[in-house]
């Protein structure tokens, strides 16, 4: 039976590179090219399935036609290719970071709220376990911001590691 991993990150960040790694390190989803290594690690089940998900939050602006007031369309349309060569940067990025560590894992992004977006996908990707980072926001900060790991433990339809960073 293929064990469906999903990894859920918000790009190309330190936090990101942290939750990577501690990925590889303790989930056994390194690739088969660390079998012979004397560092002890195990190489990865045959049948894990590994998607590194980066979420892009695509710029906003009222939509009340005032960005063409303001901006004119050309320059809204420079925003949007900007965003979106931002976002093929950190794939790219991000799939190194995972050849670096030996993940073998495939690097998708969608744009959208990070909550929607992640409830479904691996609610329609058939995850068995989905790994997020936490920022550690507390009080004021939380319920203002809201969190998004919290609310994926109460939503995905699968088991949920949230990942907390060692503070420095």
């Amino acid at each position: 039976m293929t064990r469906n991993i999903v990894i859920a990150v918000d790009g190309d960040t330190p936090q990101a590179v942290q939750l990577l790694e501690w990925a590889a390190e303790n989930l056994n989803i390194r690739s088969e090219k660390k079998t012979g290594s004397t560092d002890g690690v195990a190489p990865a089940e045959p049948d894990v399935h590994v998607t590194i998900l980066y979420v892009t939050i695509p710029p906003k602006l009222p939509d009340w036609g005032f960005h063409t007031l303001f901006t004119g369309d050309q320059v809204w349309e420079n925003i949007l290719v900007e965003n979106q060569k931002r976002a093929e940067a950190a794939k790219d990025a991000l799939r190194d970071h995972a050849t670096r560590l030996d993940l073998p894992a495939g690097v998708e992004s969608r744009p959208g709220d990070p909550r929607e977006v992640i409830t479904s996908f691996v609610n329609t990707s058939g995850a068995d376990l989905l790994v997020v980072g936490s920022r550690g926001l507390s009080g004021a900060s939380a319920m203002l911001m809201g969190s998004v790991s919290s609310y994926l433990v109460s939503h995905a339809g699968c088991s949920v590691v949230v990942y907390r960073a060692p503070k420095a």
